[in-house]
């Protein structure tokens, strides 16, 4: 078992649910890399993928659930029952 206590007091401008919000960096920027290297993003300049909003409902559609239904359809193509 393992816990840790970040104490952040940078504050960066970003977006809550389509509202200006103010996250903390450490937080946001962990959050930035760890859904980029999840969402297969990390090795390519993908301007077109909008991932600074969390709980937009356009970022679960069109990022989130967009790459699940491809990641579906190679795995059942690599793997066919």
């Amino acid at each position: 078992e393992v816990m840790a206590v970040v104490v952040d007091s940078t504050r960066v401008p970003s977006r809550m649910a389509g509202m200006p919000w103010e996250a903390r960096g450490f937080a946001y920027s962990l959050r930035q890399r760890l859904w980029r290297q999840h969402l297969g993003l990390m090795e390519e300049a993908t301007p077109s993928v909008d991932i600074t909003d969390p709980v937009c409902a356009s970022t679960y559609y069109d990022t989130w659930m967009a790459t699940a239904v491809a990641n579906t359809a190679y795995y059942e193509k690599t793997y066919p029952c």
